[in-house]
């Protein structure tokens, strides 16, 4: 965390946290402990710009699982215990290719 970056008062205090609690930092501790630049409210993105992202992350799952596969992210509720494993498999391609989408994404 130091190479990253984050003042050492933050890391010495994440770090001296027992396991058996959570810290949450504050804005302001996340703030000046350089975690984040800045924290404020953004404007949602325009629900076509959402539909057009969906559809592209959605459009590469089926080159990696099948339909039946791909459906388990509808509602993670009824996954079944025996369809843990694929359901993790399918949600982690989902993150890799939101992620390749911002990674593709020209600079504003």
């Amino acid at each position: 965390m130091l190479a990253a970056g984050i003042e050492p008062s933050f890391v010495e205090r994440a770090v001296a946290q027992p396991a058996s609690s959570i810290w949450y930092p504050t804005d302001a501790e996340l703030t000046s402990g350089r975690v984040v630049s800045a924290i404020g409210a953004r404007s949602p993105p325009l629900p076509a710009i959402v539909q057009v992202a969906d559809t592209a992350v959605f459009n590469a799952l089926p080159a990696q699982f099948d339909a039946p596969t791909v459906n388990l992210l509808a509602d993670p509720a009824k996954v079944q215990p025996r369809q843990l494993y694929l359901f993790c498999r399918v949600a982690i391609a989902r993150f890799r290719a939101i992620a390749a989408l911002l990674s593709a994404r020209p600079e504003s």
